[in-house]
């Protein structure tokens, strides 16, 4: 688990110039294609690691999306409010997103997150096989199958921090590294 000063320090460090994207606001079809053209445009030394961090971007975007509880309405529309950051940490990339979530939601969360960072990347294959093959729960949008994705891109552990809100919410960050 990442500390509160480490939170501090990634938000603070949009001056840098190591940072390639930063957004916090309503997750939009019209923002999400500015930003997807910005990764392609930022990380163009290597296609593979591009690709990488495209798909670990599609599918942490896809959780703020389906599971953040701050909505807005933005051009006649219901949006999901969530954060997203790029920093080019000379080896690799750190992606980090995070939104609010319920307290429910928290838990759910740290307990998938702790499944997926003590198995190895083979063990990761076998339960996104499994994932694929078990209906999606009641309350779920599969988001258990895209973290189990996005820690076989990366290949490093999920980095998890819960910030509580209030009673009913918590603020999350999750931090992944992408070899360059």
């Amino acid at each position: 688990m990442i500390s509160d000063k480490k939170i501090l320090d990634r938000l603070v460090i949009i001056k840098d110039k190591r940072m390639l994207i930063s957004y916090k606001g309503p997750v939009t079809p019209e923002v999400m294609a500015t930003i997807t053209t910005d990764i392609q445009q930022k990380i163009t030394d290597n296609s593979k690691t591009c690709r990488r961090v495209m798909s670990v971007f599609i599918e942490l975007v896809q959780n703020i999306l389906y599971y953040s509880v701050e909505k807005i309405e933005y051009a006649g529309r219901t949006e999901s409010v969530g954060m997203l950051q790029i920093i080019d940490m000379n080896s690799y990339y750190l992606f980090t997103c995070g939104n609010t979530i319920t307290k429910a939601g928290t838990y759910s969360l740290l307990n998938t997150c702790s499944i997926i960072n003590n198995m190895n990347k083979l063990e990761l294959r076998k339960l996104k096989r499994q994932h694929r093959q078990q209906p999606v729960g009641k309350d779920s949008k599969g988001a258990g199958f895209g973290l189990v994705q996005v820690a076989i891109l990366s290949g490093y552990p999920l980095d998890i921090y819960i910030h509580d809100v209030n009673s009913e919410y918590s603020f999350y960050t999750l931090g992944v590294r992408i070899n360059k």
